[in-house]
């Protein structure tokens, strides 16, 4: 049975096709959850610290422990997403634009202007290391 569904995903490759069935298999909750954990990975990948991913995704630091568990057990699922997510330059920026969104959903008004200097000092920490 999990070959079957393991087959079904990995048969998919038209972008629509996956979203419906996701939308099919998994709850908004699910969803939200699945996409959290991807997104401590990759936020992991880039040298964010707990802190950070708590406040940015709103999640508990029993969360980020789960995925840092995981990635330790096997992790190669996190590390070949993280990896292609981090090396297309498009998904990059929407996962950027995501994460700021997020922020600012959970964060009040008077503190967007926070989000965004977070961000800016985040991209030129990442300039600085790449130099």
């Amino acid at each position: 049975m999990y070959e079957v569904f393991e087959k079904t995903i990995s048969s998919l490759t038209k972008a629509q096709d996956v979203k419906d069935f996701i939308a099919d298999l998994l709850t908004s909750t699910e969803k939200t959850m699945l996409a959290k954990r991807l997104a401590i990975a990759i936020l992991l990948e880039k040298d964010y610290d707990y802190r950070e991913i708590c406040q940015i995704l709103k999640v508990s630091f029993g969360t980020i422990n789960a995925v840092i568990k995981q990635k330790m057990i096997n992790g190669q699922g996190y590390k070949i997403a993280a990896s292609q997510i981090l090396h297309n330059e498009e998904l990059s920026k929407v996962f950027l634009d995501i994460t700021k969104t997020v922020a600012k959903m959970v964060s009040h008004p008077a503190r967007w202007q926070k989000v965004e200097s977070y961000y800016a000092q985040k991209k030129s920490e990442k300039e600085e290391r790449e130099i």
